[in-house]
């Protein structure tokens, strides 16, 4: 797969996979000539520092959170957080984290995840949710409030799903109000409707921010 994703067994601190095309195979070391593998400790290695002291609130909470769930929730969530990382050219780049619960232990701790690298979802280091596949329901971490609160607002109705995946298969809306049987004002309604619950300036940003917390069962 064309993409950054690895697999990490938490109980023996390892990657256990990595995508073959993974752009941190390998990676500089010490912003030396000389490469290291990808490994468990990768990250403590290539975050900003600044984001490093920045989330430790967050990494805390989302520990506080998941662990406060009942043992047969914590396969349903996945973990989402921004932050900055090298460019391996003396700066940095801001992506999104993503972190799947593939399998736990019989105490309910995360054996297997599923890490995927992709574009961020906000403009800033910081934003992290939780999302659960069984209810679609996410969480935002609120850092005055220092834990994840439920982004009830950000729940977004069956016809408005089905126009944000048309659109992401590139209908044009008078095409989505045809298939729909709805008139072009009605599908222009859903669509601003989408932008405000999930406080996105177009189209794409929407797309996006779907795909990254996997609000969608369906593929867009």
């Amino acid at each position: 797969m064309d993409m950054d994703a690895f697999i990490i067994d938490y109980c023996n601190e390892r990657i256990v996979y990595l995508t073959k095309n993974c752009s941190f195979r390998k990676f500089p070391k010490n912003n030396s000539n000389s490469e290291e593998t990808l490994d468990f400790n990768f990250f403590d290695r290539i975050v900003s520092k600044e984001d490093m002291s920045k989330i430790e609130n967050v990494n805390k909470a989302s520990c506080d959170f998941y662990h406060s769930l009942p043992s047969e929730r914590r396969l349903q969530g996945s973990y989402t957080l921004d932050l900055r990382i090298s460019d391996f050219r003396g700066g940095y780049k801001l992506i999104n984290y993503n972190l799947s619960v593939l399998d736990i232990t019989n105490d309910g701790r995360i054996r297997l995840g599923l890490c995927v690298l992709s574009y961020p979802t906000s403009k800033t280091p910081g934003k992290a949710y939780f999302k659960f596949a069984d209810t679609h329901t996410v969480y935002e971490y609120i850092d005055k409030a220092k834990k994840f609160l439920e982004v009830k607002t950000q729940r977004i109705t069956p016809k408005s799903k089905r126009i944000l995946e048309l659109v992401g298969r590139g209908n044009t809306e008078q095409e989505i109000a045809t298939i729909l049987g709805v008139s072009v004002y009605t599908v222009k309604y859903h669509k601003k409707m989408i932008f405000k619950q999930l406080n996105v300036r177009n189209t794409a940003e929407a797309i996006q921010w779907i795909n990254s917390q996997k609000t969608l069962s369906e593929n867009l």
